[in-house]
């Protein structure tokens, strides 16, 4: 398949749904990805796979931004991400070829933005290309299915270190770039931002502290706007990294839709969020307070504690440390959890007296209170004392988690 506009986008379209806040789409890293790169002013060849249902619903999608063709190889079953909320760990609906094996046909372009595909890899064969594996199980290296006369990749830590069998983002960086003589690796942290590195410099980019954290898709932005940046406006790498962080802001904080990404809008002058502070992670202890007493209240526990292990904070957890028992042998130990913590973490949702307890116990002692009260008004009464004493009070679950890395 010959490409003859410069711009192509090589990436799944599929299903996504979230439970909560409720989102369903049909979209994927490469539909997301050409609706950006078409509303910022592109003409858009997106080359992907569905089946045919999902082609019909993803092709109206499409004519909406006026600047994109689409090229889909037919699959018998598309793929689905399906996510009970933004940071959770999706479940996963395999695509399924109508032949199975098959590869899909060969790519020639001149810039492309590659996402890795459940669908089946295409050879591409391009002048410049963002490459971003999509997979932190297994990902692959770039030049096992194309060539490139430019390159830079983009991938989160977990890939990398998946990649390149080094532990520091700095040397997993090193490494990825000298295999494949890329140009630029950036390597994503979640709420710690990104590290650029080129082969002048290695750069941090900041992670923006908005106040909604919508992340599902998030990846896709920043990808996209770097690619439009660095490939298309011929921006350094160091300015276009900037651009993709402050774009990424403006999509999380807004609601996860690619059309918010328009002209302009992650302009420095138009950015309404701060950058993140840089801060040492490994001397930071998070006290994780809540009730475990159901099976949600312990679903939503473990999730928390999943999460905040995974952005590399250290949690102390009474119900992953210290586990069930009578007051006389866990009430000493939570609060000598909370005495060498410098935040606690609280899930008010129900008023459970033991959380209540903890943060006025946190609060007393000076130390900071992150809550989140997803089922409670902010402005209502039962908050007041929460709100009056300094807590910063969350409805957002992503965002408060983040919070505790930013705080």
């Amino acid at each position: 398949m010959k490409m003859t506009d410069n711009v192509a986008v090589v990436g799944g379209v599929y299903h996504e749904a979230c439970v909560f806040p409720w989102r369903k789409a049909v979209l994927g890293s490469g539909g997301r990805a050409a609706c950006v790169l078409a509303n910022l002013g592109c003409t858009v060849h997106l080359f992907s796979a569905a089946d045919s249902a999902t082609e019909s619903t993803f092709l109206p999608i499409a004519d909406s931004f006026l600047r994109i063709q689409c090229s889909f190889e037919r699959l018998e079953r598309s793929a689905g991400f399906f996510y009970s909320h933004p940071l959770a760990q999706p479940i996963i609906r395999q695509p399924r070829r109508i032949t199975e094996g098959e590869t899909p046909n060969p790519l020639s372009v001149g810039n492309v933005l590659y996402f890795g595909m459940l669908e089946g890899v295409p050879h591409i064969s391009a002048d410049t290309v963002v490459y971003d594996p999509q997979d932190p199980g297994r990902p692959s290296w770039f030049r096992t299915t194309g060539t490139a006369k430019r390159l830079a990749y983009i991938l989160n830590a977990e890939e990398a270190k998946l990649l390149s069998g080094e532990t520091t983002a700095n040397s997993a960086a090193a490494l990825i770039a000298a295999k494949e003589n890329a140009e630029v690796v950036i390597i994503k942290r979640g709420p710690r931002g990104s590290l650029l590195w080129t082969r002048e410099r290695v750069e941090e980019i900041p992670c923006y502290r908005t106040p909604a954290v919508y992340k599902i898709g998030s990846g896709d932005i920043f990808s996209a706007v770097f690619f439009f940046e660095w490939a298309i406006n011929g921006q350094p790498p160091l300015e276009a990294a900037h651009a993709a962080a402050r774009a990424t802001a403006t999509y999380c904080a807004t609601g996860g839709e690619p059309q918010v990404i328009s002209p302009g809008c992650y302009a420095t002058e138009r950015i309404l969020w701060a950058a993140a502070p840089k801060a040492p992670l490994t001397s930071k202890q998070v006290y994780l307070a809540g009730p475990f007493f159901t099976t949600p209240q312990r679903w939503l526990i473990t999730e928390a504690y999943r999460i905040l292990t995974a952005f590399g904070l250290s949690v102390f957890s009474p119900f992953h440390n210290i586990g069930l028992g009578p007051p006389e042998k866990v009430v000493n130990k939570d609060l000598a959890g909370i005495d060498n913590s410098s935040l606690v973490y609280a899930i008010i949702d129900g008023a459970d007296y033991g959380t209540l307890f903890e943060i006025g116990y946190a609060k007393a002692k000076g130390i900071e209170v992150i809550a989140l009260a997803e089922s409670q008004s902010q402005e209502g009464e039962s908050l007041t004392m929460l709100a009056g004493s300094g807590c910063h009070l969350y409805h957002d679950f992503a965002a408060s988690l983040y919070e505790c890395c930013w705080a």
